[in-house]
């Protein structure tokens, strides 16, 4: 017979041993209840972090000042386990971050080192008096605990690439046919305005304000004008050309300057009939609009750029070319006056009369492709003062075709598209189709409106286009 004590102490053993199993459950269920608790937590100080983030990033084109102003604002906006969030100076850092290495490198903006990425780190701990406070921690020695998140956004850069049409009607307003519509005054200023650009030069007994010669034979007309010795002055075009104009052309006609003989009437005939820089090459210098109003909008568009310290990257894309197509100007770069320079160094009509939308399309996913950012946000900025009517020969139809064609490639490759028609001949359906097909925007800068009100126009756009920006998180 076993001694009954022995039962007994086997029996508390397992008393003994139920406690401490009972208190390691406890504690572990304590543990999972505080756990899933700061889990809670540091999930909504994540996505207070990640706002505040985003706010500032938007911010970097301001001011310092205003980058952290925001991160506050935002941060505050959040309250975290009933506590407003808080930021200090500290946790808001400026920097770059690099997509390949997935990096965020601290900078110390300055007008020459710019930045790309905010770094903000959001928290709650006792060290600022807003420790989380846990459940069944204390009990075990743990009054609170401390939580933080970290985000990193970055003011998203562009890769654009500007596809501008550069046929011969770019300079529809700076002719004497716009008289009708624009009025004699501003359409003749205009031209003075080109005659001075073009350095006032002088050819035989010729004078700006035109003076009247009644029909005769051309030879005397150019004798009259003491052009018969004096060499026509750029490589295509000649002094009996002009005078056949002056007599013929209907524009000019229709602007009560027929058998008027000055520089109003042969700059008019340059841009009519001698418009292509191989045949006037100084045109380019002179205010031919609506091209100069485009140049003028490119400058505020890339000034913008610059000022607001983005690492977008532009480049230039023309059509048509000589050949017919599209000529690359600029590959894309930061070195904005590059491109600005090779814009103004255009003229209407510079290579080809014609529009091939089709090709601006092509040759801008083409340098894409091979030269854009994964990172970036690809876009094409295409104007338009035409309708698509060239592709290899004048055939409006297929070049419509083209076009729409070429837009579903680039959407398809995540480029978007922003069109601009230009004035009351531009085909506003075709640019509407080709901004819809790609997630771009369509706008329209309207005709029968001044130079000026032109400008008025484009600025708005461009600044439009240039304010427009993608946030995102990195990290």
């Amino acid at each position: 017979m076993k001694p009954l004590f022995r039962r007994r102490w086997r029996r508390g053993a397992a008393l003994v041993v139920i406690a401490v199993v009972s208190l390691l459950l406890l504690a572990m269920s304590a543990l999972a209840v505080d756990l899933g608790f700061l889990y809670s937590v540091e999930a909504d100080l994540q996505a207070t972090c990640d706002a505040s983030a985003l706010a500032a990033a938007s911010a970097l084109s301001i001011s310092e000042d205003e980058v952290r102003a925001r991160a506050r604002q935002y941060a505050a906006k959040n309250r975290v386990n009933g506590e407003a969030v808080k930021l200090l100076d500290d946790d808001v850092e400026f920097g770059t971050w690099d997509s390949a290495t997935r990096t965020f490198t601290p900078i110390v903006p300055s007008p020459s080192v710019r930045a790309t990425a905010v770094r903000v780190r959001a928290e709650l701990s006792q060290g600022r008096g807003t420790g989380v406070g846990l459940f069944f921690a204390p009990i075990l020695g743990f009054g609170a605990a401390d939580v933080s998140a970290r985000s990193t956004a970055v003011f998203g850069t562009r890769d654009v690439m500007l596809a501008f049409d550069m046929s011969a009607s770019m300079n529809n307003d700076s002719e004497l046919s716009a008289v009708e519509r624009l009025g004699k005054a501003a359409v003749e200023g205009i031209i003075l305005g080109m005659y001075r650009d073009l350095g006032s030069p002088e050819y035989g007994n010729l004078t700006f304000d035109p003076v009247v010669i009644s029909p005769t034979s051309t030879q005397q007309i150019i004798e009259a004008l003491g052009l018969d010795t004096e060499p026509y002055p750029y490589p295509s075009g000649s002094w009996t050309e002009y005078v056949g104009f002056v007599q013929t052309d209907s524009g000019v006609a229709s602007a009560g300057r027929r058998n008027h003989y000055g520089y109003l009437t042969l700059i008019d005939y340059w841009q009519r009939l001698r418009y292509k820089a191989a045949e006037t090459p100084d045109l380019w210098r002179t205010r031919e609009q609506p091209l100069t109003a485009v140049k003028d909008s490119v400058d505020l568009f890339l000034a913008y750029l610059s000022q607001c310290r983005t690492d977008d990257r532009v480049g230039l894309v023309v059509y048509n070319s000589s050949n017919g197509t599209a000529e690359l100007e600029v590959s894309l770069t930061d070195d904005y006056e590059q491109v600005s320079a090779a814009a103004r160094r255009k003229q209407a009509g510079h290579y080809h009369e014609y529009t091939n939308i089709a090709a601006g399309i092509s040759k801008s996913r083409e340098e894409m492709l091979t030269r854009g950012r994964h990172s970036a946000l690809r876009l094409i900025v295409q104007l338009s003062d035409g309708k698509a009517n060239w592709l290899g020969t004048y055939n409006p139809s297929a070049a419509k075709t083209a076009a729409l064609a070429q837009a579903q490639a680039a959407a398809q490759e995540g480029i978007q598209i922003v069109t601009i028609s230009l004035g009351s001949d531009a085909d506003t359906e075709l640019m509407q189709e080709i901004a819809d097909i790609t997630g771009g925007v369509h706008f329209v800068v309207p005709a029968g409106g001044s130079v000026e009100e032109y400008a008025d126009e484009l600025d708005a756009v461009f600044g439009q286009i240039a304010a427009h920006r993608r946030l995102r998180l990195v990290d």
